[in-house]
């Protein structure tokens, strides 16, 4: 689930990279012949990003973190876009100083997260069709 993507600001680009981690702890246990699915996971995802103007030039990088500390059958939300999940999304800006970690971890959560809970919806349609 790793992605390279662009977000439009308004007089900038934004450039980010995310690849989730997911850590399970999924159940397939059967009842009457039928597979259930439960699952529990935290997610954790790095992200880097560059600001970069309208001409193409770099004005910063940055970078963080952005986690769903519990990520469960009941909360994963059901439809293709995850526009009911239920969960908790964290999103920090890495702890190194860099000037720009803040303000691309801001626009990371205004126009990343929709994409990120896509990916997220999509991992959990699919565990769930395994079952």
């Amino acid at each position: 689930m790793s992605a390279l993507h662009g977000i439009p600001n308004a007089a900038s680009f934004v450039h980010y990279h995310c690849l989730p981690r997911f850590v399970p702890t999924p159940l397939l246990p059967r009842a009457q012949g039928k597979k259930l699915v439960f699952f529990d996971f935290k997610v954790k995802a790095n992200w880097e990003g560059q600001l970069v103007d309208g001409d193409g030039n770099v004005l910063g990088s940055g970078d963080g973190e952005v986690a769903i500390p519990e990520l469960d059958q009941d909360n994963a939300g059901t439809t293709a876009d995850g526009g009911d999940a239920d969960y908790e999304l964290k999103v920090t800006a890495a702890d190194d100083g860099g000037a720009k970690d803040k303000q691309l971890a801001a626009l990371f959560s205004k126009h990343g997260l929709k994409d990120f809970k896509r990916k997220v919806a999509v991992f959990v349609t699919e565990l769930r069709a395994r079952g």
